[in-house]
């Protein structure tokens, strides 16, 4: 009975396990099926369709929204895997397709609020670094094409004074703290507001000093 009560036990271990393991996996694939799904596929078919944001339909910011909305739902996702490709598909839709950022240049702005930048802002505290780098990548992409930067810089600063801007620095990464050194003195700090600049100079000064 001893042995038998034993090999159940195992089996009901190893059994958790693939479960825990499945549920994990399943996460991941449904939030790159969304992804998918966003670009688009093939009605009737197997074949997916490379659409990108530039051929939209529904050419609003809502429905730019609506179309990023799953890689938005990404970043909060439990797997940091599926959050830095959240954030890194992000990038590439919304800032470096040049088609895109062209016929949504009147827009742009208005895409990039805090639906977008709050939950990348909070990714720069993320506990994984490869989260935090490509949430700082999005921030400098940001900053480049954005004509105004005054919220990306609100909602950035805190975030980066809070790892850098004390003695006890709590970015262990070397690469990302000169990253975000730079990205401060760069288009950041350029495009903001004057005032709302000179509202936070307390908090760049202990980080690019």
């Amino acid at each position: 009975k001893s042995n038998t009560m034993k090999k159940a036990n195992d089996a009901m271990k190893r059994s958790a396990r693939s479960t825990e393991s499945e549920t994990s996996n399943t996460g991941r694939v449904q939030c790159k099926d969304n992804a998918d799904t966003a670009t688009g596929k093939a009605e009737g078919g197997d074949a997916v369709v490379k659409r990108t944001l530039a051929e939209l339909q529904d050419f609003t910011v809502e429905g730019v929204l609506n179309a990023v909305r799953r890689d938005l739902n990404c970043l909060t996702d439990a797997n940091r895997s599926t959050r830095k490709d959240g954030a890194e598909r992000l990038r590439k839709r919304l800032l470096e397709d040049e088609a895109f950022t062209e016929r949504a240049k009147d827009i742009l702005p208005e895409i990039l609020s805090d639906v977008v930048i709050a939950p990348v802002a909070r990714m720069l505290n993320d506990p994984a670094e490869k989260c935090r780098e490509a949430a700082l990548l999005f921030v400098k992409a940001a900053a480049k094409v954005l004509p105004d930067t005054s919220l990306l810089f609100q909602r950035v600063v805190p975030v980066l004074r809070s790892r850098m801007g004390s003695e006890d620095v709590h970015e262990p990464s070397e690469e990302l703290r000169l990253w975000s050194i730079q990205l401060l003195r760069g288009d950041i700090a350029r495009k903001c507001n004057k005032s709302r600049l000179q509202a936070y100079i307390d908090e760049i000064v202990p980080i690019v000093v």
